[in-house]
């Protein structure tokens, strides 16, 4: 299922941005063989790559759905909130989460791990940052820690494919105000959002 999803995220053409190649998909595929998918679905995948162009090309035409994140955007269409750090160390859900929020209006910064996240956030002021849990150099909750300790205004929320059990709770000792499934929901970080804005007021 991640290989298919990734694939069809990435050739299918979005409000904010444009289609990938097969041939481009398949290269960012093969360079998550090991780390983000599983080498034999991999090569199964490549073994049907016909079929995946043509599954591909059936449904091209009816894609563009309706817009599902009218909470966030009114969040921003109302100026309360503007710039977001995002901090993922895939390549491929970095670069979706952020094409994401610019085709919304945001403005947005990257890192790829905990510690240029933390340096980012510890040197520019965020609304919202992002993070995800599982992640090299330092982790999710290592970087909320040590933010905590410079008393920043942002709002953390957590996202994650695995560590849906921790509760609220448990996020709120490392100063997150909550948890996200990948991919992220945008109507459920702007609940929480504007729930821990409420909190902070």
């Amino acid at each position: 299922m991640a290989v298919a999803d990734v694939y069809d995220a990435l050739t299918s053409k979005r409000v904010y941005k444009d289609a990938m190649s097969h041939e481009q998909a398949v290269t960012i595929i093969k360079d998550g063989i090991g780390t983000h998918f599983d080498p034999i679905i991999v090569d199964c995948m490549l073994d049907l790559e016909s079929t995946f162009i043509n599954i591909a090309n059936t449904y091209r035409d009816n894609e563009l759905n309706e817009n599902k994140h009218y909470r966030l955007e009114n969040l921003i269409r109302s100026n309360q909130l503007n710039k977001v750090l995002v901090v993922e160390d895939s390549r491929i859900v970095r670069e979706i989460t952020m094409n994401q929020l610019t085709s919304m209006g945001l403005q947005v910064d990257v890192a790829e791990d905990g510690l240029e996240g933390y340096d980012k956030a510890s040197t520019s002021e965020y609304d919202l940052i992002l993070l995800d849990i599982e992640m090299p150099k330092m982790n999710g909750y290592s970087m909320a820690l040590k933010l905590r300790e410079l008393s920043i205004n942002s709002i953390l929320i957590a996202m994650t494919a695995a560590d849906y059990n921790v509760g609220i709770e448990e996020l709120r000792k490392f100063n997150i105000a909550g948890l996200v499934l990948k991919p992220v929901d945008y109507n459920k970080v702007a609940a929480i959002y504007e729930e821990a804005k409420r909190q902070k007021c």
